[in-house]
């Protein structure tokens, strides 16, 4: 994370982790650090996120969608469905 230019913040975020302050940590991540090494968005953006990375030259990307709690297995699922391509 910090080779993706976010050294000050990563530091930030990992002394309050490292600290026990686990949603002061959270709260730190810089957004666009969260759009530079994930995929966030509608089903839509997503997708053409994933065809650039296709178009880059990955053949295989892993999506894996995280979530917690009551149907968080059916949520998953529905987010993979979504990001499929056509």
């Amino acid at each position: 994370m910090i080779d993706a230019g976010f050294p000050e913040e990563i530091e930030d975020v990992r002394a309050a982790w490292q600290a026990g302050r686990t949603q002061e940590a959270l709260d730190l991540v810089p957004s666009g650090l969260i759009d530079k090494i994930g995929l966030v968005g509608t089903a839509e953006e997503v997708r053409a996120k994933l065809a650039d990375y296709r178009d880059a030259g990955i053949t295989l990307p892993i999506v894996s969608p995280r979530f917690m709690g009551d149907g968080a297995k059916e949520q998953a699922l529905e987010i993979i469905r979504a990001c499929a391509p056509s």
